[in-house]
C-alpha cells in the first residue's frame, strides 16, 4: 500500500489543476504605482441575490436573455424554471448532476515567465462523479482513490485504505481539488445548472487583444461576449465535503464568469473566471478556459431515474490559461495553456450512478 499512497502523491498533483510556479518576483501586496487591476471588488456583490438554477436575474436585458437561451438551446442543455417553462420534453432531466468521463490530461508547470520548456505531464483517466461530493477516478498501476458515502478511500487492486485522519490530509486534500475540477467541468457542459445573481450582454470584448494567447482561427473579438456572476465555480479553493451533522459556516463566494460565444452557433469558446474580490497577495489564479470540437456527451439513453434524457453537446477538447490578478504585475497570459483535457470516446453526462457506486468495494 505504500507503493499506492506513494502514486497517488505524484499523481493526483497533477489531475488537481497543479498550479503554475508564481516566480521570485511575485508579492504579497501589488507595488505601489501599480494600475488598478480588472479584477472585481467586493463591492460588486452588494444587493446581488444568487437564483434557482435555470431562473435569470429579474435585472438581465430582454437580449441578455435571448442570447443566454440561445446558448443553451445549442448546447441541449435548455432547463425547465419555474417562470419560464420550455415545453421541451424531460428539459427538467438536462440538469444532470452526474458524469463518466473518460480524460486524456496534459499539464503544465514550472514556468512562469520565458521558460519555454516547461515540466509536462502526459497521462489518461476515468472520473466518475455525482454531485456535490462523490467522486471516483483512477491513477497508474490500477490503483483507485475517491470519496464515498463512508469518507475518503484508495484502493490499490483488493487492498482498500480508508483515508482518515491527518496522515492522510493531503490525499483528502487532492481528491477535493478533484471535486472541484468536478463541479467546474459540469458547469462547462451543462451552463444550464449554474444559479446566476449578473447576467449581462456586452457590447464589446472585456479584455485588450495583448493579454490573451493567440491560437490560430482563434478570434476573440468576434465573440459575442457574456458577463456573469455565480457561485459555481471554483478556482483554486477545494470542495470541503460536508460530514453529517456539521454546520458550514463558511461565506458563499462568488464567481464573474464572462462567456465568450460563436455568433452563428452560439456555443461557448472562451470563458474567462475570476474570483469576486480576489486580489494578488491572496494567490488565486484566474482562468482563461479555451473550448474547441463540440460534441455528443453521449447517446440518448435513459438516466438513473428511468427517465429518457436528450442529445447534449460538450466541448472535447479544453484549454486552460492561467495567471493571477494584477494584469499589470504578472503579464498575459502565456501562449501555451497550463492544462489540456481531451474528452475520449465512452464518455456521458448521463450515467446510471448510485452512492454505492463510490464504494471502494464495488468496481
Amino acid at each position: 500500500m505504500k507503493r499506492a499512497l506513494a502514486i497517488s502523491l505524484v499523481v493526483l498533483a497533477v489531475l488537481a489543476l497543479a498550479r503554475p510556479s508564481v516566480g521570485a518576483n511575485a508579492q504579497d501586496e501589488t507595488p505601489a504605482g501599480t494600475p488598478p487591476t480588472a479584477t472585481p471588488q467586493e463591492a460588486v456583490t452588494t444587493g446581488l441575490v444568487v437564483q434557482e438554477p435555470g431562473v435569470l436575474p429579474p435585472a438581465a436585458s430582454e437580449q441578455a436573455r435571448a442570447t443566454w437561451k440561445a446558448m443553451l438551446a445549442a448546447i441541449g442543455a435548455l432547463p425547465a424554471t419555474p417562470d419560464e417553462p420550455t415545453g421541451a420534453p424531460a428539459a427538467s432531466t438536462r440538469l444532470t448532476n452526474r458524469f463518466d468521463m473518460r480524460l486524456g490530461l496534459l499539464t503544465r508547470s514550472g514556468r512562469r515567465g520565458d521558460d519555454p520548456r516547461p515540466e509536462s505531464h502526459e497521462f489518461d483517466t476515468r472520473i466518475i462523479y455525482m454531485a456535490p461530493f462523490f467522486v471516483r477516478y483512477q491513477l497508474p498501476q490500477g490503483v483507485e482513490t475517491g470519496f464515498g458515502p463512508d469518507g475518503f478511500w484508495l484502493r490499490d487492486k483488493d487492498e482498500i485504505v480508508m483515508l482518515r485522519g491527518r496522515d492522510y490530509k493531503t490525499d483528502q486534500e487532492q481528491v477535493q481539488q478533484v471535486l472541484s475540477l468536478c463541479q467546474n467541468f459540469l458547469s462547462i457542459a451543462t451552463p444550464g445548472r449554474l444559479r446566476l445573481a449578473v447576467l449581462e450582454q456586452l457590447d464589446r470584448m472585456p479584455f485588450t487583444r495583448d493579454e490573451l494567447p493567440q491560437r490560430p482561427g482563434f478570434d476573440y473579438d468576434r465573440l459575442l461576449w457574456l458577463r456573469t456572476v455565480t457561485p459555481d465555480f471554483l478556482l483554486v479553493e477545494a470542495i470541503q465535503p460536508k460530514i453529517e451533522g456539521q454546520e458550514d459556516d463558511r461565506p458563499q463566494a462568488l464567481y464573474q464568469v464572462y462567456f465568450g460565444l460563436d455568433r452563428k452557433t452560439f456555443l461557448p469558446r472562451a470563458l474567462h473566471v475570476v474570483r469576486v474580490g480576489a486580489r494578488p497577495r491572496d494567490m488565486i489564479f484566474e482562468q482563461l478556459i479555451l473550448l474547441e470540437n463540440w460534441g455528443s456527451a453521449g447517446a440518448d439513453g435513459n438516466g438513473s431515474d428511468g427517465l429518457p434524457h436528450p442529445r447534449v453537446l460538450i466541448p472535447q477538447r479544453i484549454y486552460v490559461h492561467e495567471r493571477l490578478p494584477g494584469h499589470s504585475q504578472y503579464g498575459p497570459f502565456l501562449l501555451q495553456p497550463d492544462r489540456e483535457v481531451y474528452v475520449r470516446q465512452g464518455s456521458t453526462l448521463f450515467p446510471n450512478l448510485t452512492d454505492a457506486d463510490f464504494d471502494p468495494k464495488q468496481g
